[in-house]
């Protein structure tokens, strides 16, 4: 009898959730998924600013 009614219970699951396997809307400021490829187009983009760089900074020290 018990086994009978986990089975029972068991195969009326799926009637007890809800019918829709689509996501609730995001509330405001919540994160969102996008594609990386549009998020690396996000990513601002300006020149190449050299101010204070100077190699022997960045040579080993053999």
């Amino acid at each position: 009898m018990a086994r009978g009614l986990a089975a029972l219970t068991l195969a009326l699951t799926p009637f007890a959730l809800p019918a829709s396997a689509h996501a609730a809307p995001a509330a405001p400021g919540a994160a969102q998924a996008f594609p990386l490829s549009y998020a690396v187009d996000q990513i601002p983009v300006t020149d190449e600013s050299r101010t204070g760089y100077t190699r022997d900074k960045f040579r080993s020290a053999e």
